[in-house]
């Protein structure tokens, strides 16, 4: 138990004080808390691969040092509404977790759907969603809704061009060649275009 720098409470525990902890013990923070634009050349790499509790411990370590809340979203790179969120929230509820969500939670069967959807796709990528949701004997609204959303995928269709051997390549080359010349010579100008058939 700790005295909470935020609200002034006493033996409230600390549940971010291992990540403030290994936050200022890094090599980074004297360097963060020198850093006065987000621009700086051999800005810390730490930032870059924080996690949302270690960048919410180092929102709460600069805003004990007195770090403005704009100077904070500066330093590390995010969002002014993150370095608010993330205060607002530890002085609510004692820490940073996600509040309470509405609704209902994801189901089991949603869950074993993700993975035979998955396991599906993974074994033939050209599977069709119509075909996988008949498979598994799903809607096909439900499977689009887990690939979209919780597989982060999205279909790409393959479209058929039309086919051209190398005479075909040789002879638009040879009347490319032509119209550059064409158009050197200034003959395009009398070139007369026109949609009427020609008898």
């Amino acid at each position: 138990s700790t005295r909470c720098g935020l609200c002034s409470r006493t033996g409230v525990p600390d549940p971010f004080a291992s990540h403030i902890n290994n936050f200022r013990a890094s090599d980074d923070y004297a360097r963060i808390l020198q850093t006065n634009s987000p621009s700086t050349p051999r800005f810390p790499k730490y930032i870059l691969r924080m996690t949302s509790k270690e960048k919410c411990g180092a929102v709460i370590a600069l805003h004990r040092e007195g770090v403005p809340n704009s100077e904070i979203a500066k330093r590390l790179r995010t969002p002014r509404s993150t370095a608010y969120d993330a205060i607002k929230r530890f002085r609510q509820l004692g820490d940073c977790k996600d509040r309470p969500k509405t609704g209902l939670p994801v189901s089991a069967a949603r869950l074993w759907a993700r993975q035979a959807i998955e396991n599906r796709i993974s074994r033939n990528s050209q599977r069709s969603v119509r075909k996988v949701a008949s498979d598994l004997g799903l809607s096909e609204k439900t499977v689009r809704r887990v690939v979209k959303e919780d597989l982060n995928l999205r279909p790409f269709k393959i479209q058929k061009v039309h086919f051209l051997d190398e005479s075909m390549k040789l002879k638009q080359l040879q009347k490319v060649r032509k119209m550059r010349h064409l158009a050197a010579a200034g003959r395009h100008r009398r070139v007369f275009f026109t949609d009427e058939k020609v008898f």
